[in-house]
């Protein structure tokens, strides 16, 4: 890689060296095997001493006939994709490269398909080059701004998504990721105003629902966030972040069970309350936070290591805490099984769904009253479900795809 002012200059070797170790390095397997290891004559090493890599690609591109254009290669690569193996196209798709390392066709086939895969890093190689060849190509340009959001680089990502709404205001997914990096750069002003254009091209996306609403809760607007998810899974019940959200939402309102409701949505009972009993830790309810984790682990069929973790670590924070009081520790949580049950318009739980637990929610409601909290406090809105407090991926809050 060189640079020359800001335009950054990666050759298909530097490309192909980083693919190469990354499909050398990594354990990703499709259904067809492990990632088949590159096959140019540099690399034949890799396939011929690892008897457990998957052969099949490697013994296919020997008994064909040679590879002697770019187009060959692409052609394979086209042939891998129908035969539904992604990881064989990119070995194709990068024996282009070798070809012709100004194959623009290649070069966006490997960004999609790296981004696809995760590969965020390797994708923004190939969308960079792309761009030394096409300045003004808006795919490559949304593919590196996208690609620049995933791994947190939100300076870099800001700059190429608004080259890209400034060019084509219709493209809703750079609006949307364009506003997802002034929320997690905490400018919830610029973000409102990209959102309320997403809304004019999209009125009913998903997408923009979704992370709209979230970019309320963060800004601890806790009526308008809830309206919109109420909106959002009235229209799409099981969408996965626009659960999540809604319920931790809902949990740092006190309404534990109606988040509880909510997360089972998506989430499997043992993992609902993992997630809730996460929620509480962070807030400082150890008391409510224990008795979840503990349903959690007795919901489980199989050992759940996060729960147990997540247990320890409430209890190592009980240990170092001031001791409860003795009225929160005897009422809080007396919690059962928990039926599914249905989010009415104004996003509480039918009536005959409470029957069972109203005492939960009365005595959630009185320690709102009791405990002042401070609305989009990062320690609970970063992390949640993750025993190690670490920052989750990004998606697992916000909708980055397209509709």
């Amino acid at each position: 890689m060189s640079s020359n002012g800001n335009k950054r200059v990666f050759s298909a070797s530097s490309l192909l060296g980083a693919v190469v170790l990354l499909l050398a390095a990594c354990t990703t397997v499709t259904k067809e095997g492990p990632v088949p290891p590159l096959a140019s004559g540099r690399f034949d090493h890799l396939i011929e001493n690892a008897p457990n890599t998957d052969a099949a690609a490697a013994a296919d591109n020997s008994k064909l006939e040679p590879l002697k254009t770019a187009k060959d290669a692409r052609d394979r690569a086209e042939k891998a994709l129908g035969e539904k193996n992604p990881n064989k196209a990119v070995f194709y798709y990068v024996k282009a490269l070798e070809f012709d390392e100004k194959d623009v066709i290649s070069l966006k086939a490997i960004g999609d398909l790296q981004m696809r895969a995760g590969s965020f890093a390797i994708a923004a190689m190939a969308y960079q080059m792309l761009l030394n060849l096409e300045p003004d190509n808006i795919s490559a340009e949304e593919g590196l701004g996208m690609s620049k959001l995933r791994v947190g680089d939100y300076a870099e990502a800001q700059k190429h998504l608004a080259i890209v709404v400034e060019r084509d205001p219709q493209r809703v997914a750079s609006i949307n990721g364009l506003a997802v990096t002034y929320d997690v750069t905490q400018d919830f002003e610029r973000s409102a105003g990209l959102y309320g254009k997403a809304f004019q091209v999209a009125p009913n996306s998903p997408l923009v629902l979704n992370n709209f609403a979230y970019s309320r809760y963060l800004a601890g607007d806790w009526e308008r966030a809830e309206q919109s998810f109420i909106k959002l899974l009235n229209r799409f019940p099981s969408h996965y972040q626009g659960c999540l959200n809604y319920g931790l939402l809902l949990a740092r309102r006190g309404r534990l069970k109606d988040s509880l409701l909510v997360l089972e949505r998506v989430l499997s009972p043992a993992a609902a309350y993992n997630e809730l009993g996460y929620i509480m830790m962070l807030e400082g309810d150890y008391v409510a936070a224990e008795r979840l984790l503990d349903a959690a682990i007795s919901e489980s069929p199989t050992y759940f290591q996060r729960a147990y973790e997540n247990r320890e670590s409430v209890r190592a924070l009980r240990a170092a805490s001031k001791p409860e009081q003795d009225s929160l520790k005897e009422t809080v949580l007396q919690l059962r099984r928990l039926p599914k049950g249905v989010i009415s318009k104004n996003g509480e739980s039918t009536p005959d769904k409470h029957a069972a637990e109203q005492s939960l929610d009365s005595v959630m409601n009185e320690r709102n009253k009791a405990q002042s909290r401070s609305k989009g406090s990062p320690q609970t809105d970063v992390g949640v479900g993750d025993s190690t407090g670490k920052q989750p991926p990004i998606e697992k809050r916000f909708s980055l795809g397209n509709d």
